[in-house]
């Protein structure tokens, strides 16, 4: 039995692949950083043959 308060509407991934909504993740009020580490970035160059451009690796806490 499940007891949680989320349900599994709350998880429905919605978008394609540049961009995705996730309905629980939407609605909290603290979000969630994403942000590549370079550990991930250095997969991603290597697996991939491409590297992340100084845009999307720019910090924002300014």
């Amino acid at each position: 039995m499940n007891t949680s308060l989320l349900s599994e509407d709350d998880f429905n991934v919605e978008g394609h692949c540049c961009a995705v909504t996730i309905p629980a993740i939407k609605t909290l009020e603290d979000g969630i950083d994403f942000q590549a580490d370079e550990g991930v970035k250095a997969y991603i160059a290597e697996h991939y043959d491409m590297a992340l451009t100084k845009s999307e690796t720019k910090n924002t806490d300014a």
